[in-house]
């Protein structure tokens, strides 16, 4: 007799048994179909980084510009870093196309400035823009300068707030204040971490009239710039520092004589001591962090190392030029097969995560035209 207090299960044990296992099977099946689909659906719709620098000299939109537009508006899963010199002021009311300042409120520059933010109307993105020399108006004293840096990062703040699209509106120049950083800012929910530093302050500060006063300043940089890698490493993010002197660079076009460069330029030439010093104290940390990006801009032209493990982006062609000759580019080939050059040509960079590696991307023919740099570093 079946007492009345028995349940199916103990009445069909073996009928249960298979009724459970077709479920746990069920369960995880459609746990595998979940993750299979998450990752195809990271596949399509990667994180991606634009890079582009020195693009502050015209004061009409560029066909540059253009390009960078029409690429962000497809793009709304990313981010977009202007990488310094954001703003051009010539010498002599504008009417030679050279000057060491940068943005002064004038309607030359804020025009210059207004085109690249342009670029961000429409946009979904996020966008910062990084402090370069000419930002400073290449000014030599620290406090002097700051007041000028100031005055672009308030008009550029001030008007990226009213941008109804981006994902940033209330913070979007980095470092702040003419200080040397390092602002960190994380991407794509915690999987990539890039870090903003001021190098023109970092080269700078080494100078006597400032010496004293930041001493412990770049001391404390440093540390914390190695403190936000480990933590990101520790994270698994991905890490990119952006900047606008880059620290890795090959050059075609020789270098003035010291005694013949002015002053006011020298602390930018890449063999000047301050600058070489900066570089392999920033080098020496990079190298701690394998597969690490570097960007900035600064030379006027694309290039793309990879080396010792790191990836070293130079996008300084959004506006100006370095006008190298045939001959002088064919005496500076690229140093290894990892590399990759253009001279004479504007554009930015684009840099795609997937899970599990990156892709980099060069527009070049301001814009117009693709180079995919997989089959080089920049697939690793």
């Amino acid at each position: 007799m079946v007492s009345l207090l028995a349940t199916p299960r103990s009445i069909y044990p073996a009928l249960f048994s298979t009724f459970d296992s077709m479920i746990k099977t069920r369960i995880l099946c459609s746990l595998a179909w979940l993750l299979t689909s998450i990752t195809a659906i990271a596949q399509t719709n990667p994180f991606k980084i634009f890079l582009i620098g020195d693009a502050g000299d015209d004061e009409m939109t560029t066909q540059t510009l253009d390009s960078l537009k029409s690429v962000l508006n497809r793009n709304p899963n990313s981010a977009v870093f202007f990488l310094g010199d954001n703003s051009y002021k010539n010498a002599l009311g504008g009417l030679l196309p050279i000057g060491y300042k940068g943005f002064d409120s004038t309607l030359e520059t804020r025009e210059k400035v207004l085109t690249e933010m342009n670029t961000l109307q429409g946009y979904k993105g996020a966008a910062w823009f990084v402090p370069g020399n000419h930002d400073w108006w290449n000014i030599m004293n620290i406090k002097r300068g700051q007041p000028k840096l100031k005055l672009e990062e308030n008009f550029i703040e001030q008007n990226l707030a009213k941008n109804t699209s981006i994902q940033n509106p209330g913070n979007t120049y980095i470092p702040k204040n003419g200080t040397p950083g390092p602002e960190a800012v994380d991407l794509d929910n915690g999987k990539i971490r890039v870090i903003s530093i001021d190098t023109y302050w970092l080269i700078i500060s080494q100078f006597k009239q400032n010496r004293r006063k930041t001493a412990a300043a770049q001391k404390a940089f440093y540390q914390n710039l190695d403190s936000l890698m480990v933590d990101a490493t520790a994270k698994k993010e991905k890490l990119m520092l952006v900047s606008h002197h880059p620290v890795y660079y090959q050059r075609a076009v020789k270098k003035l004589p010291t005694w013949l460069a002015p002053k006011r330029a020298r602390q930018s030439d890449p063999d000047f001591p301050a600058y070489s010093k900066m570089s392999a104290q920033m080098i020496a940390i990079l190298k701690k962090y394998p597969g690490v990006y570097f960007a900035a801009g600064h030379m006027h032209a694309i290039q793309y190392h990879y080396t010792d493990n790191i990836h070293y982006i130079i996008s300084g062609a959004g506006s100006r030029l370095i006008h190298v000759s045939q001959k002088q580019a064919a005496q500076t080939p690229p140093q290894t097969a990892n590399d990759c050059i253009f001279w004479n040509d504007k554009g930015f960079f684009e840099v795609t995560f997937y899970p599990g590696h990156e892709n980099i991307t060069i527009y070049h023919d301001e814009g117009r035209k693709k180079t995919d740099l997989s089959e080089l570093g920049g697939g690793k």
